[in-house]
């Protein structure tokens, strides 16, 4: 079988084995997505809902990169893997294998139900059709009207599958094309362009066309505006007040309004991707811890850093210096979820294990993070009733979230999402005007909007809609979102802060102002801590390849929107100073330096890729040799 093609199976099929009184009903059927696979079991969990158990396990995409496998309460290992060997014996994808077992009465031991299961699964792949199928790649091409013949020519002597075409002054053609004959059509493309461009004599564009690898300079483009925008903030913010003399509050109350809304917009997008099987919820458990100590190390490596490197000796034992700096650098933990998936899709990974698992590990970071919140709100401001009540409707939002996750088949354009967004942020105002009314501004009931935002992603049933305007609308918000953050920044420019430290409330805004240079070496330092402490996944997940957890570590790297929503919460409670300033700097510097952590991780799961073609490849030259039944791949179950 070539590397553009693979084996899947046509229609379902059904298989049946009996051992000592059990019955075992096996269904082989063909498959394209996640969604689908579960559909499927809740189809089946439904159809047989007096079973026993009900086994399964699927192997997705042409590169056989996505798998799982489920016992359903048998013994570990006997059902699950088995049916999944089988799977891989015979070279198939696209494919879920289903087993129910409609128990006999006699217990079969655990060799004996591995050979059941095996059994069932190998009479339903048995009864289905195998096809070979051709793995696709699309390209577009763009080109001016003139040169619409010659490509035209092109075109029906390649004969790719047209998929769409628009011919005006500027034209373009999405092409479909057999992977391994994509490469040898761009020449031709590009040579056939060429020649035209030497007979016309047209000076203006020939003919471009975008690939993954052009995608991904886009995205590295996007990425460095994040960083251009928050900048941008900041400098406005330091000119604002002299801009708007006496309208500056009213100006700073719609910008911190219009920042909620982004922020809420961004957080039910991370909501959306939130996506858990929930019958094999214990083997995320262990996601979760890594998740929480991949943002806990780099939160307290910044935390002692500011505590014992940019405070004075005299606040090392202060209790307000620690609760101050650890709200503050609490900004280093978060990964940003929404920047890294569009980086890494963009790069053609969003079928390794490394993106998988690395969405995984984002999510439940930024969840972290989000419910951290909670404590660190309580050390600022103390422990009073109203925190009662903050953490009471947390716990039902949290249950409300788990219980009804993608359950709600709600509109999910851009203009939904934003109506959803200001909704989310009218609420918690509203909470907030209120609990201030009744029980005035120190004791009123301020809900963050990031989880009620992200809980409200959560319950959507998850619809990937990828259009330019939906990706165009999303970047102007997170666009607009470090804008936002970087003008909601103090003045620091020209000011006397020997005057401000002593009007300071805070112990990290009373601090002297440190020198431009000073403050970019602290930068680099605390960029350096936040990034060494995000290496935890290495040490674990040892089942899979050294390089592969090193891609997925350094894919944590990433920081954006979530970092700079803490930030702005941070200003809430006056804190400032040199520290506020690092923490913004250094966020700003990591945004510049995600391009190269993608790049990174890119280079790192291409030579996987590689060794992993080659590791099937031998296996298959040693199958040939060697009888065998099942040959597994690594799984976690």
């Amino acid at each position: 079988m070539a590397d553009d093609s693979y084996k899947t199976i046509k229609q379902i099929a059904e298989g049946y084995y009996t051992e000592k009184r059990s019955r075992f009903i096996s269904y082989a059927i063909p498959v394209r997505t996640v969604e689908e696979v579960k559909e499927q079991l809740d189809k089946y969990r439904k159809q047989y809902y007096d079973a026993r158990h009900v086994c399964w396990a699927y192997m997705l995409g042409p590169e056989r990169l996505t798998f799982r496998a489920n016992d359903d309460g048998e013994p570990s290992s006997t059902a699950g893997k088995p049916i999944l060997g089988q799977i891989n014996s015979n070279g198939l994808t696209d494919i879920l294998i289903v087993v129910i077992r409609y128990f006999g009465g006699i217990e079969l031991g655990t060799s004996g139900l591995i050979v059941a299961y095996r059994t069932a699964a190998a009479e339903a792949i048995a009864a289905a059709e195998i096809e070979e199928r051709t793995v696709d790649e699309d390209i577009t091409i763009a080109f001016e009207y003139p040169y619409l013949n010659g490509i035209m020519r092109i075109v029906k002597e390649e004969n790719p599958v047209i998929v769409s075409q628009k011919f005006e002054m500027d034209c373009e053609m999405t092409l479909r094309i057999r992977k391994g004959e994509a490469r040898t059509f761009e020449s031709a493309v590009i040579k056939g362009g060429k020649c035209l461009y030497s007979q016309n004599r047209i000076l203006s564009k020939l003919l471009y066309y975008y690939n993954s690898k052009q995608k991904q300079f886009v995205n590295n483009e996007e990425d460095s505006l994040f960083s251009f925008f928050l900048m941008l903030g900041l400098v406005v913010s330091q000119f604002l007040p002299a801009m708007v003399g006496e309208g500056y509050s009213s100006v700073k109350t719609v910008s911190n309004t219009l920042l909620y809304v982004c922020l809420a917009f961004i957080m039910i997008n991370v909501g959306r991707e939130f996506e858990m099987d929930k019958s094999c919820w214990r083997s995320y458990t262990e996601d979760y811890f890594i998740a929480m100590a991949t943002a806990a190390f780099p939160w307290i490596f910044v935390a002692l850093y500011y505590m014992f490197v940019l405070l004075p000796d005299i606040y090392w034992n202060s209790g307000e210096a620690w609760k101050e700096n650890l709200l503050l650098s609490r900004f280093a933990a978060p990964t940003s979820a929404g920047i890294l998936f569009t980086m890494l899709a963009a790069a053609g990974l969003k079928s390794s294990w490394v993106y998988k698992k690395v969405q995984v590990l984002a999510i439940f970071d930024d969840l972290d993070t989000i419910l951290l919140m909670i404590p660190l709100q309580i050390m600022m401001v103390g422990l009073r009733w109203q925190l009662g009540v903050i953490i009471l409707i947390v716990m039902v939002l949290l249950i409300i979230g788990w219980r009804k996750m993608g359950s709600y088949d709600m509109r999910q354009d851009w203009k939904a999402i934003l109506f959803y967004a200001v909704f989310t942020c009218g609420i918690t105002q509203v909470v907030y005007l209120v609990s201030k009314y009744f029980y005035g501004e120190d004791a009123s009931i301020h809900i963050e909007v990031l989880l009620p935002a992200f809980v409200l992603g959560m319950v959507m049933r998850h619809k990937h809609i990828d259009t330019k305007v939906e990706h165009n609308v999303a970047t102007a918000v997170s666009f607009l979102f470090m804008f936002l953050v970087g003008v909601s920044m103090p003045v620091f420019f020209g000011v006397d802060f020997a005057v401000q430290s002593a009007k300071a409330t805070t112990i990290t805004g009373a601090q002297p102002m440190m020198s431009w240079p000073v403050i970019i070496l602290h930068v680099v330092i605390v960029s350096f801590l936040s990034n060494i402490g995000k290496l935890f996944p290495l040490f674990f997940y040892r089942e899979r390849r050294k390089r592969e957890r090193l891609a997925l570590s350094i894919g944590m790297f990433t920081r954006g929107e979530v970092g700079a929503g803490i930030i702005f919460i941070a200003l809430g409670y006056n804190l400032g100073g040199p520290a506020l300033m690092i923490s913004v700097l250094t966020i700003v510097f990591n945004l510049i330096l995600t391009g190269i952590f993608v790049v990174w991780v890119e280079k790192l799961t291409a030579a996987l890729t590689s060794w992993s073609k080659l590791a099937n490849r031998r296996q298959l030259l040693g199958k040939n040799q060697r009888e065998a039944v099942c040959t597994p791949l690594p799984i976690n179950i």
